[in-house]
């Protein structure tokens, strides 16, 4: 079973997303929810999970910021950002950051399936 990390400021967001589907039949357990960068990367190298659903704009510490400290961590996990910032310069250097998935808020069930 897949470990998922579900990372948002907005505790409706991260409702939405543990509720929307049904995890398990995707061979997945959702292992933790953060609300800020930083608590997502004591997270990180806590669970170790093996997928991570994460916002762009957060207090503390981005998203991006995220993806720029768990690289040089000893495993890969697989990142899919969540944001509602249809901006070009964002896009880009998630795609430096090598993320697997990039998701425009509101998305749907669908969308969320089909990244998984």
């Amino acid at each position: 079973m897949y470990k998922v990390l579900l990372v948002d400021d907005e505790m409706i967001f991260l409702e939405f997303m543990e509720k929307v589907i049904d995890w398990g039949a995707y061979d997945c357990t959702i292992c933790a929810r953060a609300m800020d960068g930083h608590q997502a990367v004591e997270i990180i190298r806590q669970e170790k999970p093996e997928i991570i659903f994460l916002d762009i704009n957060m207090s503390r510490m981005n998203g991006l910021e995220v993806c720029e400290a768990i690289r040089e961590l000893p495993f890969s996990p697989r990142i899919i950002i969540v944001t509602a910032h249809d901006e070009f310069h964002f896009a880009y250097k998630a795609i430096k950051l090598k993320v697997f998935d990039y998701l425009l808020k509101p998305f749907d069930k669908k969308e969320l399936t089909d990244t998984l």
